[in-house]
């Protein structure tokens, strides 16, 4: 492996068979983790064993923390070969236009200097007051009575006896 100068603190707090397991997992996509677990140097007395061992190196926190560290720096690294590849789009000739602009929009995206957002938030006041109001003024407007808008109470409900009278 490498001097211990040049690890991450992730990298630093595993053994080096750990060590071994988190770098054949990143320098070979698609492994398996009992393959991984084997070429770390665990004990290959059995493809269960070192199934179960890879299986418990991948769901290990402290061996998750150093993969994604050390996936961190690869994309880290690469991105000095994307931008390369975005710029030479930009001055090749046979690339398209349309597929110029695309890359300058990436590049200027990501660079700082994206197109400016513009998001106007606007809170209404929805509470039964604010409601209640709205109708007011609604009523106002129309030259109606508030309760002809709100439906106010119904009259009271009197019961009764009544007797037909006859005139005269």
């Amino acid at each position: 492996m490498t001097d211990d100068e040049e690890l991450g603190p992730e990298m630093a707090a595993l053994n080096e068979r750990q060590r071994r397991f988190v770098m054949a997992m990143i320098e070979r996509p698609g492994i398996t983790q009992g393959r991984a677990a084997k070429m770390a140097g665990y004990s290959p007395s059995s493809d269960g064993l070192l199934r179960k061992t890879g299986h418990f190196l991948a769901h290990n926190s402290a061996v998750q923390a150093a993969i994604r560290a050390e996936a961190g720096k690869r994309l880290h690294s690469a991105s000095l070969i994307a931008a390369n590849v975005v710029v030479a789009m930009l001055t090749d000739d046979q690339v398209s236009p349309k597929e110029k602009l695309r890359a300058a929009g990436m590049l200027l995206d990501r660079t700082g200097f994206a197109a400016v957002q513009k998001i106007d938030v606007t809170r209404k006041d929805e509470s039964g007051t604010a409601v209640l109001d709205q109708i007011k003024q609604l009523a106002q407007r129309l030259g109606l009575p508030v309760q002809a808008l709100l439906g106010g109470p119904k009259p009271a409900v009197v019961e009764g006896e009544f007797s037909e009278v006859k005139d005269g």
